[in-house]
């Protein structure tokens, strides 16, 4: 369908809970960025103190709910208190933009109530796959699957969860995989360099890393049992371990629960754990090998993004990860087992021509197949479609 003049005076409002350095965040601020520079008007709501929102200041007007709630005021603030502020916000954001469109990321319920009461068409954008009554609660799934007029999948494991788990119908599901700039990310800058410097590893050690929050479902505790299986395998090479995304400091990681472990692998330093950073790539620039040993994902941007980079992957069986890694770039365990993970690490950090074979595999696995520039033509008909059958069904009903 092609896009016309009223499309592009339509008025978008993307709306999310929190906004993060993780994939869906980054996701959500590019697609701002594209609608912005394609002529839409675009603003943003979150619904949240939490987020970081510096990439998106110059993109488009930005309403935050600025009520602090949950954690230690929940218990001094009840939750109807925060329902009622959240709504005198939301609608002041509804009045004061007047949306054409809303575009919806990583809600929660309350979120989701004032979206359909809003009588405005709602695409929403989602990214886990774990989307099931027993994880997220009977409410949570009735009402992700009745609040939107259509849904985006990130990967095609997140529109099986959408088919078979929530009961989307098919015509109201499309899949828009996850993607990247692969053109901004090229190494070769000597960015991992300097990294390798500032944190103390040696240019001559085989960097394995990993990305993530310390949670389970991120598997930071697999990643330490990776790393002690591959010390356990005694290589000839110097190797060194690193977890991206600790909060601050690898004290941090240590409260975190994981603290037990790593004495119980006698592991102690064995894996550096440092804090996002506003810039991922020179962090990834600095790793020889990406590990994902998560317990559940999508379809990781931080995977791509590596990859952009010329890093082979090693990576569990979840997700699309094993769709998008059967056309090269990475090796894929069976099961989930550590020590086969730690087996595939040692493979590929033993033998560095090997190593830069599946990288350069990685890179041309991406641009082929995941470079944002190619997505953003499908998103914006997508767009379009939705506000044209909007326009179509508002011009049947008055016609009666």
């Amino acid at each position: 369908m092609n896009s016309t003049a009223a499309d592009h005076a339509s008025t978008i409002l993307f709306v999310s809970q929190y906004l993060s350095r993780g994939g869906a965040s980054r996701v959500t601020q590019d697609l701002i960025r594209f609608l912005s520079a394609s002529g839409f008007r675009v603003a943003y709501a979150l619904g949240s103190t939490r987020g970081h929102l510096l990439p998106l200041a110059n993109s488009c007007a930005v309403y935050r709910f600025k009520y602090v709630t949950g954690g230690r005021w929940a218990r001094l603030i009840p939750h109807a208190v925060e329902l009622r502020l959240k709504e005198m916000w939301f609608s002041s954001v509804l009045r004061a933009v007047k949306p054409d469109l809303i575009y919806a990321v990583t809600l929660n319920q309350d979120l989701m109530r004032l979206i359909s009461a809003a009588s405005v068409p709602c695409v929403e954008h989602v990214h886990a796959v774990h989307l099931d009554s027993f994880t997220r609660g009977h409410q949570f799934i009735e009402l992700l699957g009745s609040f939107a007029d259509h849904y985006v999948a990130s990967s095609p494991a997140v529109e099986r969860r959408l088919l078979y788990s929530v009961g989307v119908p098919r015509e109201r599901v499309s899949v828009l995989r996850n993607g990247i700039d692969v053109g901004r990310l090229q190494g070769g800058r000597d960015h991992g360099s300097e990294v390798r410097s500032r944190l103390g590893f040696r240019q001559d050690e085989v960097l394995v890393g990993a990305v993530g929050g310390l949670d389970f479902v991120k598997g930071p505790d697999r990643f330490l049992r990776v790393a002690a299986a591959v010390r356990d395998l005694g290589l000839a090479v110097p190797l060194r371990f690193l977890w991206i995304g600790a909060q601050e400091t690898s004290e941090v990681a240590l409260a975190r629960g994981l603290r037990q472990l790593i004495a119980g692998l006698e592991a102690q330093g064995l894996v550096t754990f440092v804090p996002y950073a506003d810039e991922i790539a020179p962090l990834l620039e600095a790793l020889d090998i990406l590990v994902v040993p998560s317990r559940a994902e999508s379809l990781p941007l931080v995977m791509l993004e590596a990859m952009a980079l010329s890093k082979p992957v090693v990576a569990f069986p979840v997700g699309s990860i094993a769709e998008v890694l059967e056309c090269g770039g990475g090796m894929v365990t069976r099961g989930h087992d550590p020590a086969e993970m730690a087996k595939r690490v040692a493979e590929l950090a033993s033998d560095p021509e090997l190593r830069s074979g599946i990288g350069s595999q990685a890179r041309v696995n991406v641009t082929a197949n995941h470079d944002s520039r190619e997505l953003h033509a499908p998103f914006r008909e997508l767009i379009v479609s939705v506000l044209a059958e909007h326009r179509r069904l508002k011009s049947t009903r008055r016609a009666r």
